[in-house]
């Protein structure tokens, strides 16, 4: 049991609000005595005051192993701490810093402070008596400008100086002679000092997000480095020197404005990841085949357009991402990076795949879109491993039947191409959860279609699609569907089969009826714009959770009494129809925005006041010669567009004073 107490006591957090008063200072006391009978084993606290009391930094004292202490204090508390009471603290966390206390170099074991977005101005010479601190966090501390007694920390180990605004370090750092890791994200630091180069430990050096324009010879100097990222910078030449860091394993200079990268880059044989992308490079140097750690090279975002025969040399590597290129081709060799999972190299401007690339069996995710492909390879069935591929906006007609054996495949793109004919392999992928044939010319599906029992979203919009296969709704986990554009003039029974499905497109078909799709009781938004519809069956009722429905552009005249019972529509359009008469239902429903534009409406109802969640009202190119008065009580309208009707000058002058910033004419 004490053990138990014990560990218990070891760590502490102590909320207070305490207001003034001496009885609830005395309450603070009583539950330090009752609540932490072994207080001489408590080691780490956070505390947290909102009124200054200076008894409570006395209660302190019985904490005598206090090690870890975090405080968000008004700095005028501070001032209250007896120093005395803090000899053994080793970590100290200050919150919401105005400026450092007078105590703050009497703490002769600390070795770690965390003083970030601090608004000091300046760092107290008193640091300099932290003989143990190894480290600084300073970190968004904006408002800082003399940092000068920081080189006097000769045992800093980590310093962090992110988010300080520092054009130019202090000329004596290089004095940190014990440093390992220093950031200086977002400072804006332009150049290093020549000291700079002196911090022969450091290992971990980080100045993204800011200005610096060059590294000097000195670069060389830091033979301990392992991480060095310098990206988001204005760098133009990465100077040779840093081809001389042995140890270095991370390297990341994108989005720079380098041109090239050293030629004998690959004498960082330790290097693991390197990061050269966004950048003008236009070639990539052979050397790099040396470079025989590498597991993740990015060079995306260049004007590289070919790579060395050798890449295929890179046998650890398991991503490669060379998106946004000039590539034409890819070398045969590629296929011996036997580690790849990750394969990144949309838009370039390739027009055919080596049969080469079958062999990287291991591929998990392939990018392809935006190239000028015309054809795969039929081989693909070997990427047994690969979930994900993206075949977009490329100029394919048809696709492999090996493309069933990629059993393992998640998501499918194969939008914006021009294919007129699914492989009935297509029907093996069982695994699917995403699939976009969008954008092709495909005028039937293969049998089987449409029963992927994991897919939750499929994308067949702007085909010549005129049927779906029976069947095509056991999808029991489809949520998004897109039949839009293409021309099915009917709806297959078992369509209502797909229970989990929340969005329907099927914008721009030949449809009559759409009393099949009336079973979807999950449907939240339903998009019949563009059809023959003459009417909304009574049974869109059942559609309880839908809130946008959009039926434009068809012949409809009335609708059904049966809608007032979607207390969840939020959003109807009806533009582009054949109502004479506004339609009385809508009066019952809680919308938010109603379009009615481009019909024959002669009048509005004064009940349309009954729409009072009304933001939206448009009833544009219709009949109407005025509109009711009751429109002003609706106090949430935003936008009522009355454009082109048959309101005279008069009757718009008198709206404008009843909807001034609303109504449009």
């Amino acid at each position: 049991m004490n053990r138990f107490v014990h560990l218990i006591c070891a760590f502490i957090c102590l909320t207070f609000v305490i207001p003034s008063a001496q009885a609830q200072t005395d309450r603070v006391y009583k539950w330090i005595d009752d609540a932490l009978p072994h207080r001489d084993s408590v080691y780490h606290m956070d505390l947290f005051c909102v009124e200054n009391n200076a008894d409570l930094w006395d209660s302190l004292s019985c904490f005598k192993h206090l090690k870890t202490l975090r405080l968000a204090v008004d700095c005028n508390e501070l001032e209250a701490i007896n120093p005395e009471i803090l000899q053994n603290l080793e970590e100290l966390y200050l919150v919401d810093l105005d400026r450092f206390p007078f105590w703050i170099g009497a703490l002769p074991n600390l070795k770690t402070l965390d003083v970030q977005y601090t608004y000091a101005k300046v760092l107290p010479r008193r640091l300099k008596r932290l003989k143990h601190l190894e480290i600084l966090n300073l970190s968004g501390a904006e408002s800082l400008r003399d940092l000068k007694v920081i080189s006097k920390l000769e045992n800093l180990r980590v310093l962090n100086l992110q988010r300080c605004d520092l054009p130019r370090l202090p000329g004596n750092i290089g004095n940190l002679s014990a440093l390992e890791y220093l950031n200086l994200n977002e400072t804006g630091v332009e150049e290093l000092p020549k000291s700079f180069w002196k911090l022969q430990k450091l290992k971990v050096l980080k100045i993204a997000d800011s200005e610096l324009s060059y590294l000097d010879d000195g670069i060389g100097n830091l033979q301990a480095l392992d991480t060095l990222d310098l990206h988001f910078n204005v760098l133009r030449v990465l100077n040779n020197r840093i081809t001389a860091l042995g140890q270095l394993r991370y390297l990341d200079v994108s989005s720079n404005e380098l041109e090239n990268i050293p030629q004998n880059i690959g004498d960082l044989r330790r290097l693991s990841y390197l990061n050269a992308s966004s950048n003008g490079l236009s070639t990539v140097p052979n050397s790099i085949d040396q470079l025989s750690h590498l597991e993740r090279l990015e060079l995306g975002s260049n004007l590289i357009a070919g790579l060395p025969g050798n890449m295929g040399n890179l046998h650890m590597l398991t991503t490669l991402n060379l998106a946004s290129n000039k590539l034409t081709s890819l070398p045969e060799s590629i296929g011996d990076l036997e580690n790849l999972t990750s394969l990144d190299l949309h838009k370039n401007k390739l027009t055919y795949l080596p049969e080469a690339i079958c062999k990287l069996t291991r591929l998990n995710t392939l990018n392809l879109n935006e190239n000028q492909i015309k054809g795969l390879p039929q081989c693909i069935g070997t990427w047994v491993a690969l979930e994900e591929l993206n075949l977009e906006k490329n100029q394919l007609t048809d696709l492999p039947e090996g493309i069933g054996l990629l059993r393992n495949l998640r998501v499918f793109n194969v939008s914006s191409n021009a294919i007129g004919l699914l492989p009935p392999a297509l029907t093996q992928l069982k695994g699917l959860q995403e699939a976009d044939f969008s954008n092709n010319s495909i005028a039937t599906l293969p049998e089987g279609f449409g029963t992927f029992p994991g897919l939750t979203s499929l994308k067949l919009g702007s085909n010549t699609l005129k049927t779906v296969p029976v069947g095509f709704g056991n999808m029991p986990q489809l949520k998004e569907l897109s039949l839009a554009h293409n021309q099915i003039g009917e709806i297959p029974s078992g369509f209502n089969k797909m229970r989990k499905l929340e969005l329907l497109d099927m914008r721009g078909n030949l449809l009559v009826d759409v009393e099949e799709i009336m079973g979807l009781t999950n449907l939240v938004t339903l998009r019949l714009d563009r059809n023959n519809l003459e009417t909304l069956p009574p049974a869109i009722s059942e559609l309880r959770r839908l809130f946008r429905l959009s039926a434009s552009s068809n012949v409809l005249s009335a609708l059904p009494s049966s809608m007032s019972q979607l207390t969840e529509l939020r959003l109807l359009t009806l533009s582009d129809n054949r109502f004479n008469l506004f339609p009385p239902v809508l009066t019952t429903m809680k919308l938010n925005e109603l379009y009615l534009g481009n019909n024959a409406i002669e009048q509005l109802p004064e009940s349309l006041s009954d729409l009072i969640s009304l933001h939206v009202l448009s009833i544009y190119s219709n009949e109407l010669t005025s509109l009711p008065d009751s429109l002003s009580n609706i106090k949430y309208l935003r936008m009522l567009d009355a454009r082109f009707n048959q309101i005279d000058q008069l009757e718009q002058r008198r709206l404008r004073e009843l909807y001034p910033r609303v109504v449009r004419f």
